[in-house]
């Protein structure tokens, strides 16, 4: 992060509201000083005035920071698409029997979670039903439990 470039945008953004240093100060509960030193680049404001600052201009917190949008590429690992997941099966089931043990699960469902009535679980993005097995032995009679995945062969109702 350029905290000059920072401080240059924010004076912009401020003048195009048609406010001062004191006005916009004000506003985020700070003082003048410290505008001013955000707008000279001699600081960069904390996260909390960014957020405040973002809503006020109507811009990203991205944008107030500087920082460039990633490539579009970047953010697509096609999660959403039955192809993704065609090849992870086999490691997902590996993986996730290693995680809980049934002393644990059980304490939860028993003692913190304090379920004793019968409930109906839905789980979203089951993972071939890791779940089921390993919450359903522990709930009250006639809980019930649906999986629901994108691949039709990871679904276990």
């Amino acid at each position: 992060m350029d905290q000059k470039k920072i401080g240059k945008f924010l004076k912009e953004l401020r003048k195009e509201k048609g406010i001062t240093q004191e006005e916009f100060a004000e506003m985020l509960n700070v003082s003048g000083r410290t505008v001013s030193r955000w707008e000279t680049g001699a600081a960069t404001p904390d996260v909390k005035y960014v957020i405040s600052m973002s809503k006020f201009f109507g811009v990203t917190t991205d944008q107030i920071l500087g920082l460039q949008p990633l490539e579009a590429d970047y953010y697509s690992r096609k999660t959403e698409t039955e192809e993704y997941w065609n090849d992870k099966v086999d490691s997902i089931s590996r993986s996730r029997y290693k995680l809980w043990n049934d002393d644990y699960i059980q304490f939860l469902i028993q003692k913190v979670w304090k379920i004793d009535k019968k409930v109906n679980v839905l789980d979203c993005g089951c993972g071939n039903g890791y779940h089921a097995d390993l919450l359903m032995p522990f709930m009250p009679e006639e809980s019930t439990y649906t999986g629901i995945d994108l691949k039709s062969s990871l679904s276990v109702p």
